[in-house]
């Protein structure tokens, strides 16, 4: 369970939010589309969570007799899986747990991180019950450019400002991914079986991995998903794998849960239930984020009080008008106004709040006082939790990550009786029946009973005695699949086990013990016992083997349910392996393609240049056209490749590249002759054929799966000569084209026409030469600027480990 720079409860791993068509959110990623900022109705309909509405407000508030918390009331906290189970479990008293967490991307945590911990101690403060704290360093290790010490180092870093919070270190267990899964058992044993549970197609559905992540991340899901099952912490909850989990985290988490609540009922695990948040936003306005990498878009819990002062002062978004004279006439606008929507995050009087946005909204209040009010509430924030940091030790760390039973007791308003989580274990319990009675075997030997209690509906067990985990208190509850009767039911003592033979209340087979169909890990059907002894002749008729005969039928057929399962994602992983295939193969033969047809160019150039010299361009023009104009119409799908998303490139450099060749070759140098043996257009030949010379074989290694560090190394610093003297050859050849163009105006409109509008081609270069010097031409150098960095800086980083 990670939150990075998400700004969430359970996070991500560095999610970065972007803009594009499509509004998009994943644990990685968060695209707000073409809107400004999220639309969280349209992620309900798409995720197919639950609104949290008036109803379920209120319900929470009657079971438990408390106002519901303000980021409850003002929806920041607004989609939910389940919470009503949650809800019905508090009030019946059932226990449950919370589950958070972080991941580790800096020493210090910022607002954004905060929020979801002060949540989540309201929800433990509220119905007091367990808490568990997970610290992913590993996925931090696995996504980040980090050292598993350096992410591990700020674990245990953002693990004192956790605990400055406030968690009771009686009910609140934290660990690190690295530490716990190294000691438990438990933990790994869920890790597996949930991975298992999961095929390679599934997981690139859900989270979108690509083939070029590293393994560790396709696996790392299953790590987020176990904390979400109680058997993972024995020492708090026994063994039990049947205690509901309650995640509060935000909705870019529910990837990781929805997997989690589909692979649970197959390994007999309760589905956890989650409270989904909205983002917190940046310092710079609705759609931002806060981020750990750039200071100026964060407050940390770090920060001094005059550090809080300047970056609210300088950089919050304001909501306000230009000038105070306009904003005293038409109000700001809080929808937008950064001080305050952090306001709504922090500021719990309700009256208070809708004050400062009345006031504000008509003009009454300045932006100045917004920022005044922020200020003061989060310096006294921050301040009290750097407080309480400088006198958590580390030896206060380690005491909340130890393993250790929490002090924690629940009642059932079933069972009669009180007893601690990690005191009480389940016995091992076998039954079988026959069509007058059933038997139930208690694996306990030198048993001193607590309570034992039947009655027609259920039989409540509790003592101390020798069981699968030697001496140790233990007890279960069953709810029978009908009546029983009790006058008659039978208690049989042996050296190994306790026998309760009951009387049902109908003669007939019973398809399973239970009242619900639900799987206990610690209740098996006896299959060595088809017939057992009974003293009593009225409670030993004929052995029914139709109940075995039915479990049996019911057991096969589920077999037969997965089996045909598994078939189906065999044959959608098939179907999808096959378009992949089907896409990468013409994706190579067009690479190829265009390869051949630019070396021919590229080839060609030289020797023109070698042979002809200054006059390369007299000679040129009649030997590349041809192939040139195919290979630029061949060439223009590339745009068509990146809006299917078969591949990964930009759209606007693709875009850019692409349109603006055209108007070179098609409008510039071929209908006019004078650009025909200009050196400028024998500079762009040599510059577009040389840069495709290089970028098309490492297409096809790449889609090939294969790395060539010499051809990575041409692709990322080829360009750095080739780009920028490529497109002054591009604006020289339209300059010295122009007097032709000018002339001939081939492509004008002239007045007068049918549409009354007049258009001059000459002109329209010339501002289209302007807009590539001044925007398209730095858009274009910076991007490749960044793509070289991205691709040689983490070579480099790969070249040190491998030495190291």
């Amino acid at each position: 369970m990670a939150e990075g720079d998400s700004n969430n409860t359970n996070g991500s791993v560095d999610r970065e939010i972007t803009e594009g068509n499509v509004q998009n959110v994943t644990p990685w990623t968060a695209t707000t589309g073409s809107e400004a900022t999220f639309d969280y109705q349209r992620l309900i309909k798409q995720f197919g969570t639950t609104p949290v509405d008036e109803e379920l407000i209120k319900k929470y508030e009657r079971i438990t007799g408390k106002k519901a918390h303000h980021l409850i009331r003002r929806n920041v906290f607004f989609s939910h899986r389940s919470l009503d189970d949650i809800l019905d479990l508090y009030e019946k008293k059932q226990p449950f747990y919370l589950y958070t967490g972080r991941g580790p991307s800096s020493e210090s945590m910022h607002l954004g991180h905060l929020i979801p911990f002060m949540f989540t101690k309201h929800l433990q403060d509220i119905f007091d019950v367990p808490l568990v704290i997970q610290l992913t360093d590993d996925e931090k290790f696995l996504w980040r450019d980090l050292t598993l010490e350096e992410a591990h180092h700020m674990a245990i870093e953002n693990a004192k400002e956790i605990i400055s919070i406030g968690f009771d270190i009686n009910k609140t267990f934290i660990f690190t991914d690295l530490n716990y899964i190294a000691q438990s058992r438990e933990f790994l044993s869920n890790v597996l079986k949930i991975q298992k549970c999961v095929n390679l197609n599934q997981a690139k559905k859900v989270f979108g991995f690509e083939d070029t992540d590293n393994i560790g991340k396709v696996g790392y899901p299953a790590v987020q998903a176990a904390t979400a099952f109680s058997n993972s912490f024995p020492f708090i909850f026994g063994g039990r794998p049947d205690i509901s989990c309650l995640i509060p985290c935000a909705i870019d988490q529910d990837p990781f849960f929805r997997v989690t609540r589909d692979v649970a009922p197959r390994l007999g695990y309760q589905k956890p239930s989650t409270f989904y948040s909205s983002f917190f936003p940046g310092l710079e306005g609705p759609g931002s984020k806060m981020s750990a990498s750039i200071p100026t878009s964060s407050i940390f819990l770090s920060d001094s009080p005059k550090t809080i002062k300047d970056k609210i002062n300088k950089h919050a978004f304001s909501g306000g008008k230009d000038t105070i004279e306009e904003h005293r006439k038409l109000g700001g606008d809080t929808t937008v106004d950064i001080s305050y929507q952090y306001l709504t995050f922090f500021l719990e009087d309700d009256e208070a709040l809708a004050k400062i946005k009345k006031d504000y909204e008509s003009g009454e209040l300045l932006t100045g006082y917004l920022k005044k009010e922020l200020i003061s509430i989060l310096q006294k924030i921050i301040k009290d939790i750097q407080d309480r940091k400088a006198t958590i030790t580390d030896e206060v760390v380690q005491e909340f990550m130890k393993p250790r039973p929490l002090n924690f007791k629940f009642m059932s308003t079933n069972i009669n009786y009180t007893h601690t989580m990690t005191e009480v274990l389940f016995p091992s319990v076998k039954w079988c029946q026959k069509l007058h009675f059933i038997a139930l075997s208690v694996y306990v030997s030198e048993f001193i009973p607590d309570n034992i209690n039947i009655t027609k509906l259920y039989i409540q067990f509790s003592g101390t005695g020798i069981g699968a985990a030697g001496r140790n208190k233990y007890a279960f509850e069953i709810h029978f699949f009908k009546d029983i009767e009790t006058e008659r039911m039978r208690m049989f003592t042996y050296e190994n086990y306790i026998e309760f033979r009951i009387p049902k209340a109908e003669v007939e087979s019973w398809p399973r013990l239970t009242l619900k169909p639900e799987k206990l890990h610690w209740l098996q059907t006896d299959w060595s016992r088809a017939t057992f002894e009974d003293s009593d002749p009225e409670n030993d008729p004929e052995n029914s083997e139709a109940s075995m005969r039915d479990e049996q039928d019911d057991q096969l057929k589920k077999l037969m349910s997965d089996l045909y399962k598994d078939k189906e994602n065999e044959i959608d992983e098939m179907k999808e392996n096959l378009e992949q295939n089907t896409t990468k193969t013409y994706l190579i033969c067009f690479n190829s393609l265009l390869w051949c047809m630019f070396s021919y160019i590229f080839v060609v150039t030289l020797r023109m240049l070698f042979v002809y010299q200054s006059e390369a361009g007299l000679h040129l023009y009649s030997s590349v056209i041809s192939t040139l104009m195919i290979a630029e119409g061949i060439q223009f799908m590339e745009i068509i490749h990146v809006l299917l998303g078969w591949s990964k490139g930009d759209l606007t450099s693709t875009v850019f590249q692409n349109v603006g060749r055209w108007i070179i070759l098609f409008i510039v140098v071929i209908p006019h002759e004078s650009a025909h043996s200009l050196p400028a257009f024998t500079m762009v030949c040599f510059c577009w054929s040389a840069i495709e010379v290089i970028r098309f074989p490492y297409y096809i290694l790449q889609l090939l799966n294969l790395d060539v560090e010499m051809m990575t190394w041409l692709r990322y610093t080829a360009w750095i000569p080739l780009y920028p003297t490529g497109m002054l050859s591009e604006m020289l050849t339209i300059l010295f084209t122009l007097p032709e163009i000018h002339k001939e105006g081939k492509f004008d409109l002239p007045l007068p026409n049918n549409f009354n509008i007049s258009f001059n081609m000459s002109l329209a270069l010339q501002y289209y030469a302007i807009i590539v010097t001044l925007i398209f031409g730095p858009y274009m150098l910076y991007h490749m600027y960044k793509q070289s960095y991205k691709k040689l800086g983490l070579n480099k980083k790969k070249g040190k480990e491998k030495e190291n």
